[in-house]
């Protein structure tokens, strides 16, 4: 295992993950139904988008200090008819830059920010090694409870 993320693992505490920024469409050309109708495929993302440092100081006591380490980490799901999976699959293997258009039947992307503490700073690439190592596991859960509640809420089949 990498000695950045280790060191980073040691000195790291998770202190709150919280939803930041969200988008939900379900297209109303389609009824909640589409599941048991429609061959669709369900092609997901996810990913860190950045992380900011805070020193907190006590002001009775600046010996104290606590870093705090706030990443946000994008995440998103959407479902598409089965043809048009299959085209776009086709269009990778051939080496085709821009997507055809696509029928979107659901849609939903979120932006979650978890929040870190620690007596220790850490350097830039304990923060990377963290992030991209750490991060969208700590978020995951939150991620999976938020898709399966806002489909339930559409009245669409749990994905």
């Amino acid at each position: 295992m990498d000695n950045n993320l280790t060191n980073a693992q040691k000195k790291l505490t998770l202190k709150i993950i919280r939803l930041r920024d969200s988008s939900i469409n379900f297209n109303l050309d389609f009824e909640p139904e589409f599941r048991k109708d429609i061959d669709h495929s369900v092609q997901t993302f996810n990913g860190l988008k950045v992380c900011s440092e805070v020193e907190l100081v006590q002001a009775d006591d600046e010996a104290n200090v606590l870093y705090q380490y706030k990443y946000l980490f994008a995440n998103g799901l959407r479902v598409i008819p089965l043809e048009y999976d299959e085209e776009l699959s086709s269009s990778e293997e051939d080496g085709a830059d821009e997507d055809p258009d696509v029928t979107v039947i659901a849609e939903i992307k979120a932006v979650f920010e978890a929040v870190y503490e620690s007596h220790e700073k850490l350097n830039k690439d304990e923060v990377n090694s963290f992030g991209n190592s750490n991060v969208g596991f700590n978020v995951y859960p939150f991620w999976r409870e938020y898709v399966q509640s806002s489909f339930q809420r559409m009245d669409i089949d749990p994905i």
